[in-house]
């Protein structure tokens, strides 16, 4: 496997790294080949975000080490690895790997069924994640299959009166939303505790994040001492539970000032802030900017 990539702390927010700017625009989806922006940075990516969009990387071959919003992952293929908008995220591919890397709007923005779509970016993108998978999967290859056409379709796309690139992505995201609630079974039915646990604990705070709980609370639904909670979070995720909260609640935060227009307060509100002079020094705590600072600089760095 290849080192860990580099990162810095306020890394730049582009649509497409290294892209120009026509390369840059475009409706719903991007999607090429993994060698296209790795080979020519020596397969190392440099810290980067990108505003209301999530990228999906697809490796069949080789392997990735990444750091996504600070926690560090790494994946073979045949492996998917999902790294949420808004999230801080750096790369170093094995020489040689192969794959195809899919970068998206948000799913409400091109599928019209509300529901549907948010149930979808709960499953794939409020967090990062790794989706293994076998090679010799009948899932596997279905996916590989499907991006394949993705990618000829989205050349073609405007070329016929039915939008089959679309129907193509909600596809996608379906096999892929299925991978991400078989992993999360397959972790809480597994033989080992500590995983099951972290899977229990990741599930609770997505379901209550808006409620700040206090890691006592957390432990006391899970049925587990404070020092128990806070030992396989630091195992798992390489911080305690509470900061794993607060990363969590300031990464929505991020995504509320880029994509809504809602007043601070009303923000601050909706994710349970007690008062806007709470939600400002939470946010400047996190990024050294108020709530309307943050929200200047990532609308003006390239939101999409």
């Amino acid at each position: 496997m290849p080192a860990s990539p580099p990162t810095r702390a306020f890394p730049p927010s582009v649509a497409l790294l290294d892209a120009a700017p026509e390369e840059a625009q475009f409706d719903d989806f991007h999607i090429e080949a993994l060698r296209v922006r790795t080979v020519r940075r020596n397969w190392t990516i440099p810290a980067h975000v990108h505003h209301g969009l999530h990228q999906v990387f697809a490796i069949e071959r080789g392997g990735v080490r990444a750091v996504v919003d600070g926690e560090q992952l790494t994946a073979r293929g045949p492996a998917i690895l999902l790294a949420p908008s808004a999230a801080p995220h750096a790369f170093r591919f094995a020489e040689g790997s192969t794959g195809r890397v899919l970068t998206l709007r948000h799913i409400r923005t091109f599928l019209d069924r509300k529901e549907p779509a948010a149930r979808l970016e709960r499953l794939l993108f409020a967090h990062s994640a790794i989706l293994a998978f076998s090679a010799s999967s009948a899932e596997w290859r279905d996916l590989l299959r499907l991006l394949t056409v993705l990618e000829h379709e989205r050349i073609r796309r405007r070329e016929g009166p039915i939008d089959t690139a679309n129907h193509l992505l909600t596809a996608i995201l379906g096999v892929l939303a299925r991978r991400a609630e078989q992993r999360r079974l397959e972790t809480t039915h597994q033989g080992a505790p500590h995983a099951a646990l972290f899977a229990a604990f990741e599930n609770l705070v997505d379901e209550t994040l808006l409620q700040h709980l206090s890691s006592s609370s957390y432990a006391g639904r899970l049925g587990v001492s404070i020092s128990t909670l806070d030992r396989i979070c630091r195992n798992h995720a390489g911080s305690s539970p509470a900061r794993y909260v607060r990363n969590r609640l300031y990464l929505e935060a991020r995504r509320r000032l880029a994509y809504s227009d809602a007043a601070i307060q009303h923000i601050a509100d909706d994710l349970g802030f007690a008062d806007v002079g709470y939600f400002s020094r939470f946010v400047s705590r996190h990024s050294t900017l108020s709530p309307s600072g943050l929200r200047r600089q990532l609308r003006g760095r390239g939101e999409g």
